[in-house]
């Protein structure tokens, strides 16, 4: 898909004939994993939908689907759209992750308490694209914590906050 943004020429004549000439910016629409075939396929499928211990559930499934019935969160924990094209249902680029957050940052909101940590994990791009429906629900920024990929010179992975 062409990155560059599509510019749309008009002409129209106005009562003394004088040529109008109007331009308006198309937005590219961003293209989708969806039905493009590159699925992991599993030999062994678990049948399992739900797995908790005294700390933790974990539910499996389209996260949309279980909000409702959460108890209220101490942590959320967000892995979604990367604008990467990186899972079935990623955008292609960071213009379509507001759109795609929207309705999940809505539903925590409902269940979240002023105790309530979000971990957003994404990309620059991606956060500085997601951060206005953040803040629009309510969502506060309070610190970024930076992985460092390891590197020859690292030896290992770092964490930086």
């Amino acid at each position: 898909m062409n990155k560059t943004t599509n510019v749309v020429f008009s002409a129209e004549a106005t009562e003394d004939q004088s040529p109008k000439i109007s331009t308006k910016l198309k937005k590219p629409i961003p293209t989708s994993t969806v039905g493009r075939g590159k699925r992991i396929q599993l030999t062994t499928t678990s049948t399992a939908s739900k797995w908790s211990d005294e700390f933790i559930v974990a539910l499996r499934g389209d996260s949309l689907d279980f909000y409702e019935s959460w108890p209220s969160p101490t942590t959320i924990v967000s892995d979604g759209a990367y604008g990467v094209l990186g899972f079935e249902g990623d955008t292609s680029d960071h213009l379509g992750i507001p759109e795609w957050y929207e309705s999940h940052v809505e539903a925590w909101s409902r269940s979240a308490t002023p105790q309530t940590t979000l971990w957003f994990w994404n990309s620059e791009i991606g956060w500085a694209a997601a951060h206005p429906i953040l803040e629009k629900y309510g969502w506060r920024y309070v610190n970024a914590n930076i992985w460092c990929p390891p590197s020859a010179s690292l030896g290992q992975n770092e964490m930086f906050a």
